[in-house]
């Protein structure tokens, strides 16, 4: 999708996602929330080194089951509001060499060299209480010690997905502008390049 933003297009897409998912989510229907959850979670973790908008890349991690942070919780993020619940953004920065998993050397080493890059989860309201709900990683990378959100007895984990430097709430898309800083485009392309092609490998396993 490009040009002008379709937005009747984009909730197409994200119905069609929901019937196929088989979600049936309201106020009232908990079970309803941690399949979608794990729906969203499941979709495959992969960064995007293009230019972003916030529909078109919406409808692209929809149609391709890929996407980052950003784009996974946003789509959580835009069906709930949908739905009635009150959902804000959990914005916060990490270093991608600090990730606490078994990362090859070699693109640990990559990292090292970029700046901080944010990251985006949720809090979600449900009956009464607050939980920070954080999808970033498919369940297919747990084998590299990343840290996956599961339902147990009915409620999301809240295990953070990055070892974060700082944490925010925003009701809006006014995170969409951070910018921190003038990045090295030849390595973290690289370092991205290398990230995904590692997620592919373990998925194959």
């Amino acid at each position: 999708m490009t040009g002008t933003i379709n937005y009747t297009t984009l909730n197409h897409a994200m119905d069609t996602w929901m019937r196929e998912k088989n979600i049936h989510i309201s106020l009232s229907n908990g079970t309803g929330l941690t399949r979608l959850f794990t729906a969203v979670r499941d979709i495959e973790f992969y960064v995007r080194m293009k230019p972003k908008e916030y529909a078109p890349d919406l409808a692209w991690t929809i149609n391709n089951n890929k996407g980052g942070c950003g784009t996974k919780h946003q789509l959580a993020w835009t069906i709930l509001r949908q739905k009635g619940f009150e959902t804000t953004y959990s914005y916060s920065s990490f270093y991608w060499h600090e990730l606490n998993v078994d990362m090859p050397p070699e693109i640990r080493t990559l990292a090292k060299g970029l700046l901080p890059t944010r990251h985006l989860a949720l809090y979600v309201g449900y009956k009464g209480e607050t939980r920070k709900v954080d999808l970033t990683w498919d369940s297919a990378l747990e084998r590299a010690g990343f840290p996956i959100n599961k339902a147990v007895k009915g409620i999301f984990t809240e295990r953070p997905a990055v070892p974060t430097l700082d944490d925010y709430n925003y009701n809006n898309e006014v995170l969409f502008s951070y910018k921190p800083g003038i990045p090295d485009l030849n390595r973290r392309n690289a370092f991205y390049t290398a990230f995904n092609g590692w997620l592919e490998s373990l998925r194959a396993k």
